[in-house]
């Protein structure tokens, strides 16, 4: 129900900043090969 939605919400809102914190690290790397990934004709 509504309460269940609700607290997945909040452990969302928790757990966010560290998962940004973590993925701003790997960010560069991940891009590049998310670009590889969608557009493997760039000459990237």
């Amino acid at each position: 129900g509504r309460d269940r939605g609700d607290l997945a919400a909040r452990q969302l809102v928790f757990l966010l900043p560290e998962h940004l914190k973590d993925a701003s690290k790997k960010k560069k790397k991940s891009s590049l090969l998310f670009v590889k990934l969608a557009n493997p004709h760039s000459a990237v």
